[in-house]
């Protein structure tokens, strides 16, 4: 794949991102490769599976002392291929990145993170979210659904400082985003590919087993 050239991370500010995982435990995310197109093969066992201009993306998160919850979303998989959604809500703060076009709508400065004119989650629990939010030319709502049809990855993870998170993640989550640009008419559009997980230190979905990683 052709590397992309633009990264996201929750808070713009690498200074304020430092501090937060080193004072608050924040951690440090960063999507390096958020909306790239991807050839290749994947082999399981006996199997072989081709792929051409398939949506891919790469993302990580690190740090010492991980926030002890998340919800994310990433879907690069919409009618509109040039469109990226992915969002990031650490213990109650959301940042929301939309592309479109080759234009990056960012909300990750501190203003979109906290404060009464912050993006804003709804709803949160394991199989459906919604969230909005507004600024840097957009205004941004989103509804995320994990069907209960569709099969849950689950996993537990030791993190750096000896504590256990579970992680309960959907890849085919059905996005549901509409967005506003200045002066445009707002435009919905929809995927059931979208990458949703939720992490906790105590299991999102009780009912499920989360074998070790480790």
């Amino acid at each position: 794949y052709d590397p992309d050239p633009y990264s996201f991370t929750p808070l713009r500010s690498e200074l304020l991102t430092d501090l937060l995982s080193t004072v608050a435990g924040t951690g440090k995310h960063w999507s390096a490769n958020e909306g790239v197109r991807m050839d290749g093969e994947v082999t399981v066992g006996d199997r072989v599976i081709d792929f051409e201009d398939a949506p891919g993306h790469q993302g990580h998160t690190l740090g010492s002392s991980p926030p002890d919850s998340w919800t994310w979303i990433q879907c690069n998989e919409f009618t509109d291929r040039s469109v990226v959604l992915e969002a990031l809500d650490i213990d109650g703060t959301l940042s929301i990145c939309l592309r479109r076009d080759g234009e990056v709508h960012a909300l990750n400065q501190l203003k979109h993170v906290v404060g009464p004119k912050s993006n804003r989650t709804a709803h949160d629990e394991p199989g459906l979210w919604r969230f909005s939010g507004g600024g840097e030319g957009v205004d941004i709502q989103v509804t995320v659904r994990a069907p209960e049809e569709v099969k849950w990855q689950t996993v537990s993870y030791m993190a750096p400082d000896e504590t256990l998170r579970y992680n309960a993640h959907c890849s085919l989550a059905d996005v549901t985003l509409t967005y506003t640009l200045a002066n445009e008419e707002p435009v919905t559009l929809e995927s059931s590919a979208g990458r949703a997980e939720w992490v906790g230190t105590e299991p999102p979905l009780p009912d499920r087993d989360y074998p070790p990683e480790w």
